[in-house]
């Protein structure tokens, strides 16, 4: 099985999005087509990711976040300018022959109340933050500030805590 067919899978499973689509997902580095000895996931592609995936024998690694720097990991994003971390990364997925496929907004765009209704699996809760407002500081890349994160994380607190009391007896 290639690469590619793994992917395709995947993208079976989640929600079907336009042939348009412009988003982030996608291949970011190697071949799509070569044998696929294994598959390895991770959030963030750190450099003791890639290492490890490689180690492992894995030459497809599925990641949520950028795997250099730039939200859209635009191979052009250094403009020539020199960075330890990118080299670092690009030599290790050389040496490995990794492939590496970015699952980002696909995966945002399930819908957890959804399969709660499907499936009538009670235990699943969605929880939805408050729209950001529009003076909320940004941090990098356009995710939410430290400020913003610690707002966020009390109405998380305040969402389980409410669950807590809906102690159901069956």
């Amino acid at each position: 099985m290639k690469n590619s067919d793994v992917i395709n899978k995947i993208l079976k499973y989640h929600p079907q999005f336009p042939d348009n689509y412009a988003g982030c997902d996608g291949y970011k580095f190697g071949d799509p087509n070569a044998e696929c000895n294994g598959i390895a996931t991770a959030l963030v592609p750190t450099v003791d990711v890639i290492r490890r995936t490689g180690e492992l024998g894995c030459n497809l690694l599925v990641v949520h976040e950028p795997i250099f720097y730039s939200t859209e990991d635009y191979p052009d994003w250094r403009a020539g300018g020199k960075n330890s971390v990118y080299e670092e990364k690009k030599a290790l997925l050389d040496k490995y022959g990794i492939t590496v496929w970015r699952d980002h907004d696909h995966m945002h765009a399930h819908n957890p109340d959804t399969y709660r209704a499907e499936t009538g699996d009670n235990n699943v809760y969605t929880f939805k933050y408050c729209r950001m407002s529009p003076m909320d500081p940004i941090g990098a890349c356009g995710h939410p500030s430290e400020l913003t994160q610690q707002k966020m994380a009390k109405e998380l607190v305040a969402f389980i805590q409410a669950l807590e009391k809906r102690t159901v007896i069956e």
